[in-house]
């Protein structure tokens, strides 16, 4: 999962829905894959936890629960892309 570094998305997805999304072309740089996702990281430190039951969406929870692993989809979702910093950063007053 090589990520864009103009959208913060993975890079495979400007390519296949970018234009459906009505996204103008970009340069999508150059990052490689480190191996793990990349923005587990972040969202352990923003305090977004989640787990997910056998069936059904993950839901969220603290470090504490057993099955806890950093919530990167609600990361992305509460916050924006900043480019120059390469990393994203949680809007003021978003939904923990």
């Amino acid at each position: 999962m090589a990520r864009c570094l103009h959208t913060g998305q993975q890079r495979l997805a400007c390519q296949m829905f970018g234009p459906l999304l009505g996204q103008e072309p970009h340069d999508c740089g150059r990052d490689l894959w480190p191996g793990y996702e990349p923005d587990a990281d972040q969202a352990a430190v923003y305090g977004l936890w989640c787990y997910c039951p056998p069936a059904g969406s993950p839901v969220p929870c603290g470090p504490e629960h057993p099955d806890a692993i950093p919530n990167v989809t609600r990361l992305m979702r509460n916050g924006i892309w900043d480019r120059e910093k390469c990393r994203w950063v949680l809007l003021d007053g978003a939904p923990l």
